[in-house]
């Protein structure tokens, strides 16, 4: 017991400065709250979009509710966040945007100490995060997503560490490592980029290790004018060039990698390049049969494979491996090539769980309670408390119980939780019945919280909007792809969502039917409807005429705008959002009704408050007359591949008839300024 108390002794808690939108809290603005900060501070941001520039402080962290539900934008000449000189700052749970015109960076960091964490950065014309002149700057378990330029620049000497983070959909890269940068890319997903998914340009050493780098239109990975690289266990599929591309004065290691289907080439060392590499399998890497280029410019090595990996689900994007792959026990050390692992079994290049196993009573942190529960089964054989696995619970277990006790795992107050689980919510209505069973067997995590109980239930912080994580099967044994809430929130797909706890232990219905409504791209698959397309890349290609030039919104699967110039409906507005879906996709009512004829007039036909259209592309499921519950079927998409979608009148009726919907779901069309109902993630991105 002296040793735990000695310890903690001297340790010292800041303050926590609250700050609410509404100016319920002890301020209204960040800036305001910041400004009164001292190193060792929290300032606690509730939810609400912030239309501020914020200027970090060293020593502050900066916490806010979930990217989520709580936003920093800006759109004249500045930065959303800003950070100069900066030393052990954090900011958590934060949407970060930059919504102007004029080409600024939404996150800048200059000589900064700065660590990002499950935050969300978007920008409508330029760069998401620039860290520069020997910063040191950490993205963990953060989207950086739909910017105007690159995702993450990293510049003059800085080091920068992206771990476990999704960076998809910027305009001309991923990430750029440049001017003697250098750092580490461990455990993302780097997809969907106009361009190379990491760019190592007169900078390094750079490690990048465990990615799953794929579906970018240019390399998956760019090494250029002396980058010095070690690529390591990453699976690289399906890029628009090739998997790993090395051009003069470059040096890299590539080991243990999984290079396959990749459109021009696997590996291309050109002249002047050295490169040391083995153990990798390089297959199937000239889709474009333009020639055998699984290698260009080195000698295939004798230690590489060229066979099938056997991907879960290629034409869906699940490069995991199935169970019969043949890459078990083919890479350097005797494990598994590439990025994924097996689909049922656990990563090649393990994402390092955060968390404890002292952490007995599951609260986040090692703390008395654990101690008593540890006391009470010290001499025993009790195996959760036998952390050396010896046998027995004994001094040696309490030396590594000590190590750990004080720590919090948990980003969030560890005594404020509240347990969700999970139930099969058979008939979509958000409301557990009697006869609607538990769902146990499941992966369920809480995104930063680094939870996993083994009766599928998760612990999460009360009051705030966290991101969960959910897969699993019904127990038919389909897949369960929707999560239910009791009204007024809608249905949102799998396997991620946020969720707003209140005070209170929850149970979060789960469902494996599909409701197609304008949910964010990413949140309903947004590489399974690229693949279903015929011909995805040109798609998107050809529909950016159809946008007007100040209409600012990503040209995605959910677009409003000019018609398509052809049929004599050329320059005729389009007042309605286009969902592109797979055919055969069901379409369920919004809301309960009767389903009336469309006659062409403001109304579109509807005699009442309010009503949901749902025009053409449709093989219809119902009859004019007939009545419908929510989530009823209407219909079925048809080979147009998509539903043409609009809520009249509106606004007012809407924001009456529909509990939930606020002024935020109306934007001002600069087609003619009519106000246009959009989902509550939209905005200029």
């Amino acid at each position: 017991m002296a040793i735990l108390l000695l310890a903690l002794h001297g340790v010292s808690w800041g303050r926590t400065l609250t700050v609410a939108v509404d100016g319920t809290a002890d301020y209204a603005t960040i800036e305001r709250a910041l400004n009164a900060a001292v190193s060792g501070d929290t300032v606690q941001v509730g939810s609400g979009t912030y239309r501020e520039s914020v200027g970090l402080k060293s020593g502050v962290v900066l916490l806010g509710s979930g990217y989520q539900g709580t936003r920093i934008e800006v759109e004249d000449r500045e930065n959303a966040i800003y950070a100069v000189g900066v030393s052990e700052t954090e900011v958590v749970g934060f949407t970060l945007a930059y919504t102007g015109t004029e080409g600024w960076v939404t996150v800048g960091v200059n000589s900064g100490q700065v660590r990002f964490t499950e935050c969300r950065v978007i920008n409508s014309t330029a760069t998401g995060i620039l860290a520069v002149e020997g910063s040191d700057v950490i993205i963990a378990e953060c989207r950086v997503e739909q910017t105007g330029a690159r995702g993450i620049v990293f510049k003059g000497g800085t080091r920068g560490e992206i771990r476990n983070s999704e960076i998809r959909r910027n305009l001309y890269a991923g990430m750029s490592f440049t001017e003697g940068s250098s750092g580490e890319v461990v455990g993302n997903t780097i997809s969907g980029n106009d361009g190379y998914g990491v760019e190592v340009n007169g900078a390094g050493p750079v490690r990048i290790v465990g990615n799953e780098i794929g579906d970018n239109t240019w390399a998956g990975i760019l090494g250029k004018e002396e980058g010095d690289l070690e690529v390591r266990g990453n699976t690289l599929v399906d890029n628009e060039t090739y998997g790993v591309l090395l051009q003069s004065g470059s040096t890299a290691t590539v080991v243990d990698n999984v290079v396959a289907m990749n459109r021009v080439g696997g590996i291309n060392s050109e002249e002047g390049s050295i490169i040391q590499i083995g153990f990798n399998d390089v297959w199937n890497n000239d889709v474009w049969n333009n020639g055998a280029r699984d290698y260009e410019g080195i000698p295939v090595p004798s230690s590489d494979l060229a066979v099938d990996p056997r991907f879960e689900n290629f034409e869906k994007g699940d490069y995991r491996l199935q169970s019969a792959t043949p890459l078990i026990g083919a890479a350097s050390e005797g494990g598994i090539i590439g990025a994924l692992g097996v689909a049922e079994g656990e990563p090649a290049v393990p994402v390092p769980e955060c968390g404890s196993p002292s952490d007995f009573d599951g609260s986040g942190e090692v703390g008395f309670e654990d101690f008593f529960l540890f006391a009470d089964a010290l001499g025993g054989a009790d195996p959760r408390f036998d952390l050396d696995s010896s046998g027995t619970v004994d001094l040696s277990d309490f030396f590594s119980f000590a190590d750990d006790f004080g720590k919090v795992f948990q980003r969030r107050d560890p005594n404020a939780l509240v347990r969700v689980s999970f139930f099969y919510d058979e008939n979509l209505n958000g409301r557990r019945e009697a006869d609607e069973i538990a769902l146990t067997d499941l992966n369920a995590t809480a995104f930063g919280y680094c939870q996993r109980k083994s009766d599928g239930s998760i612990n999460i912080p009360r009051n705030q909007t966290t991101t969960i994580r959910v897969s699993g099967v019904s127990p038919n044994g389909k897949s369960l792809i929707s999560a239910t809430y009791q009204e007024p929130t809608v249905v949102i797909s799998l396997p991620e969502f946020g969720y707003s706890a209140g005070t209170q232990d929850a149970s979060i219905g789960l469902a494996d039917g599909f409701l197609t409504s304008p949910f964010e791209p990413s949140r309903i698959n947004w590489e399974d409807y690229d693949a279903a397309l015929s011909d995805a890349t040109n798609w998107r290609l050809g529909i950016y005429h159809i946008f007007p030039e100040k209409w600012s919104y990503p040209a995605n699967y959910f677009y409003y705008g000019y018609r398509i110039p052809s049929g004599g409906l050329e320059g005729r507005a389009h007042l309605a959002f286009d969902i592109w879906a797979v055919p055969g996709t069901p379409v369920l009512a919004s809301a309960p009704g009767r389903i009336v004829e469309p006659i062409y007039d403001y109304k579109f036909g509807i005699n009442g408050a309010y009503g949901t259209v749902y025009y053409n592309h449709l093989v219809a499921a119902v009859s004019i007359g007939e009545t419908v519950d929510r989530y009823d079927v209407v219909g079925y998409i048809d080979e147009d591949r998509h539903l043409h979608h609009v809520l009249k009148p509106g606004p007012e009726r809407i924001l009456e008839a529909f509990s939930g919907v606020g002024e935020s779901y109306f934007i001002r069309s600069p087609l003619d300024g009519e106000p246009v109902p959009v989902p509550p993630f939209w905005g200029p991105q």
